[in-house]
């Protein structure tokens, strides 16, 4: 697999009272694997609790030239010399994108800073099904799409969708013929969180009675889709308990930005997470096109 080379913006602490930004320069067969070694060449630096706040392939940039002042932190990363401090608690929190999604360098439609924490909820539609959509950042994200399938009373179908973007490969559904509650599904969530839900290139369904279905998509925002009111607001009233607002209007890196998806460090190649599929009982519900 050929080697890639990234751009990290990458957003920490230097201690209890001061942030700091640092522009962090890395090496990896995928992006993922370029973020690890990008974050581990902040903490070398000192950085505390790092997160990647934005990122940009640059070995595909024709007119791309390397700065002349990065320097060597790792055998795989570099940083620019300066970084920028601020007094924590100086300005509001920026959004940080859950792993799996980040900001491309490019400005988008949108300003980043519209991008919070919430949801919105939408009347019953001509199709007579409400919806639901929540956004959270990388704190709260999987542990939050977890809760909500303990919210549902029941599931009929649990399946996955690696998407087309994942090793530029096509669209694939995958269900599992052997989980058939919300604790199974949640016990091979936990198992799997860095191959399924820190993965950038899968949507997760969990799908119940009465054509209700929780969704954890590609871009990482929770959608709920019912045509049961009285699960809708249930529903709605459990995700406030969890501390969530509802929004007048929703952003997220899904429309409106430029961004990448990626896969953790750790987690598999779809190659290998196919065969991981196909081991826990999980068949293929649609069929390869023709060649």
């Amino acid at each position: 697999m050929s080697n890639q080379f990234w751009y990290f913006l990458i957003e920490g602490k230097v201690d209890e009272n001061s942030g700091v930004f640092g522009s962090f320069f890395a090496h990896g067969t995928h992006c993922g694997e370029a973020l690890h070694f990008a974050i581990e060449a902040s903490r070398v630096q000192n950085i505390l609790d790092p997160q990647v706040v934005e990122a940009e392939r640059l070995d595909t940039l024709s007119e791309y030239v390397s700065p002349v002042d990065l320097v060597k932190i790792t055998d795989k990363a570099f940083m620019k010399p300066n970084v920028n401090t601020f007094p924590l608690g100086s300005e509001e929190k920026q959004f940080v994108p859950p792993k799996g999604i980040v900001k491309s360098t490019n400005d988008g439609e949108y300003d980043y800073s519209l991008i919070e924490d919430g949801f919105v909820a939408y009347g019953k539609n001509e199709e007579g099904v409400f919806e639901f959509e929540l956004v959270a950042g990388v704190e709260r994200l999987t542990t939050t799409f977890l809760q909500a399938i303990q919210i549902l009373t029941r599931m009929e179908l649990f399946y996955l969708c690696l998407k087309e973007h994942w090793e530029d490969s096509e669209e694939e559904l995958w269900a599992s013929s052997t989980i058939s509650d919300t604790n199974g599904a949640l016990t091979f969530l936990s198992k799997h969180r860095e191959n399924i839900l820190e993965n950038g290139h899968i949507s997760c369904v969990v799908q119940e009675a009465y054509g209700s279905t929780l969704t954890l998509d590609d871009h990482k925002k929770i959608q709920f889709r019912t045509s049961n009111e009285n699960l809708f607001n249930e529903f709605g009233k459990k995700i406030m308990d969890l501390g969530f607002r509802q929004l007048r209007e929703l952003y997220n890196l899904e429309f409106g930005y430029y961004h990448w998806h990626y896969r953790p460090f750790n987690s598999l190649a779809r190659p290998d997470f196919i065969n991981l599929l196909k081991a826990e009982h999980f068949d293929r519900l649609d069929q390869p096109s023709e060649q």
